[in-house]
């Protein structure tokens, strides 16, 4: 079986651009619903990592892949699109300055790159990410 790591080193490995969107999450309340439903339609794999209470889904490209979360406070029932940025450091002063906003910390993920929550200047809520 494919690991988490793996999985995301293949998904990481493709050569994204400054803002090519390059992950994608979906909130869901029942997961086999939702595996079921994205995995019969769209030919799509999942990979459960029950340490993150996760569920990463891959493409049949594998050039996009994202993942399923349940929602909570801390993430609330969104869908999240991430455009990949060369440095979150450079680009979210530009964000700030056409009046979106970063709604959260920046996190650093396994080791893989760092993410960073925001709001568009429409209200949207999206993410950057910074591959490591």
């Amino acid at each position: 079986m494919t690991t988490y790591a793996e999985l995301a080193t293949q998904a990481h490995a493709v050569d994204f651009k400054q803002g090519d969107l390059c992950h994608l999450e979906f909130p869901v309340t029942d997961l086999e619903r939702a595996k079921k439903f994205y995995g019969e339609i769209f030919g799509w794999q999942f990979h459960d990592v029950p340490e993150m209470d996760y569920t990463l889904l891959i493409t049949p490209s594998g050039k996009l892949g994202g993942g399923f979360f349940k929602p909570s406070e801390q993430c609330p029932a969104r869908v999240v699109n991430y455009f990949s940025v060369t440095s979150i450091d450079e680009t979210l002063p530009e964000i700030e300055a056409r009046g979106g906003k970063a709604v959260g910390p920046k996190v650093e993920v396994g080791g893989h790159g760092t993410m960073q929550h925001l709001q568009d200047s429409e209200g949207n809520f999206i993410a950057l990410w910074q591959s490591a």
